[in-house]
């Protein structure tokens, strides 16, 4: 079957108009908007908006934690008392940010047995803190279980 050379020059119009020259001119003004507005809010020193508020800490344990694959966690105080000690598949997210925490250290080359800390804010923020790597995790960020896990820690 062939087309007509006027059919065939139609298509051809009708092929370079698929996308609007209007809409790449909108998404490219859109992009240099995002652009100008994020480099005055780096050049002009503006303070991060979605920064959490500074709040003393009202609460502080320093703790070590140990996970293994099997899901095995075992989170002591530093003088030795036992707080958890989950067997296989029962250390849930205590035994996921025990890992985090293992895999920092071991990107940062650091000492895996060193404590971390467990602290308490005045906002009511729970957080754990690895002053090895500096490497910190607000926990209400992980659900309210979670948190609440973590804060009955403090409580032992």
């Amino acid at each position: 079957m062939q087309f007509a050379p006027s059919e065939t020059r139609k298509m051809l119009n009708k092929d370079r108009e698929m996308i609007p020259r209007t809409l790449i001119r909108g998404v490219l003004f859109m992009i240099a908007c995002t652009v100008a507005l994020s480099a005055y809010s780096v050049w002009s020193d503006r303070p991060s908006a979605s920064a959490l508020p500074a709040s003393p800490i009202v609460k502080e344990r320093t703790i070590t934690m140990k996970s293994e694959i099997s899901g095995a966690t075992y989170i002591a105080d530093i003088d030795g008392t036992v707080l958890l000690d989950a067997g296989p598949g029962a250390g849930g997210f205590m035994g996921v940010m025990s890992r985090v925490v293992e895999r920092n250290r071991t990107v940062n080359n650091m000492d895996m047995s060193a404590p971390v800390r467990l602290v308490q804010f005045a906002n009511n923020r729970v957080a754990i803190i690895d002053d090895a790597t500096n490497w910190s995790a607000d926990l209400m960020g992980f659900g309210s279980e979670n948190w609440a896990a973590f804060a009955t820690l403090l409580d032992q």
